[in-house]
Parts: structure tokens; C-alpha cells; sequence
């Protein structure tokens, strides 16, 4: 059975979430939103599912305003998986994190989520000039 009653979905300066089973956030919390002119940043995403009796872990990155999530039953339903990993750890992205992109925790089946977080946008800071 799916642990939709676990899944979150961490929106505004939040940065991260928890549940009783699993943490997950990234740092910077958030990133600056300039429109078009907006940069692409690298992030530190960390992640703490000891507490679940998973094996391990994976994530997956989407930049769809919704993404959907079926379980077993959809194709790739979470976006692109970026990793996987042990119950606990922490990795850097690349130069590829804007604001609203979507990262999702999933035991390492994919089947289940544990977390979620949205990237939330940051005002953008104009550089005086």
C-alpha cells in the first residue's frame, strides 16, 4: 500500500519537510526568481529516512507544475531520477535548480513517497547599477 498519508508537499520558504518517517530539504531553501533572466543554481539536498524500514532511497526531479504520481501504475510518474542512495545523505545538483522544480523522496522502489518539496522563488534582488 502506498504511503500517501507520509507524502508532503513543501511550498513558500520552507525549504524542506519531514513526516514522521522521512526529512528532506535542500540549501539553499529557496532561489531567486528573475523571469527570463533567472539563473539556474546548484543546491545541497539532504535526506534523513532512517526512520522508514526502506533499504534505501531515490529522487527524482520534475519541473511540471503538477507532477503526477500513481505508483506502480504510471510510467516514470515521479519525473527524471537523479539518484539513489542510503537511508541517509546528503548531494550537491548541478547548475540545473530553479525556483519550482520539484524533488520527490521514494523508497527504492519508486512506489512509495516519502517527501516532497517544491523549490519556492526568492524576490529578485536587481543589482544597482
Amino acid at each position: 500500500m502506498h504511503k500517501f498519508a507520509v507524502s508532503i508537499l513543501c511550498v513558500a520558504a520552507l525549504g524542506g519537510c519531514s513526516s514522521q518517517d522521512a526529512k528532506f530539504s535542500t540549501s539553499p531553501a529557496a532561489l531567486e526568481d528573475c523571469g527570463a533572466a533567472t539563473l539556474s543554481s546548484a543546491v545541497v539536498v539532504n535526506w534523513d529516512a532512517s526512520r522508514t524500514k526502506e533499504k534505501g532511497v531515490k529522487i527524482w526531479v520534475s519541473n511540471a507544475q503538477k507532477p503526477s504520481r500513481s505508483g506502480i501504475w504510471g510510467a516514470d510518474q515521479n519525473g527524471t531520477l537523479w539518484m539513489g542512495g542510503g537511508l541517509v545523505g546528503s548531494a550537491t545538483t548541478g547548475q540545473w535548480m530553479r525556483p519550482g522544480t520539484n524533488l520527490t523522496l521514494t523508497d527504492d522502489s519508486g512506489d512509495d513517497t516519502l517527501a516532497k518539496i517544491t523549490i519556492p522563488s526568492l524576490p529578485c534582488k536587481k543589482s544597482a547599477g
